[in-house]
């Protein structure tokens, strides 16, 4: 699996990777991560 996310990045022998925060999700590569943290301002 790695070896897949490595060959659609740029960099060889490493992992270029969008991490991507929409409607209350996490997504790290098209793979689902769950809830997003609410991030409150004090």
């Amino acid at each position: 699996m790695l070896r897949l996310l490595e060959a659609r990045g740029s960099t060889p022998g490493g992992l270029d990777l969008d991490l991507v925060f929409a409607d209350g999700q996490m997504v790290l590569a098209g793979l689902p991560l769950g809830s997003a943290p609410r991030l409150i301002q004090p």
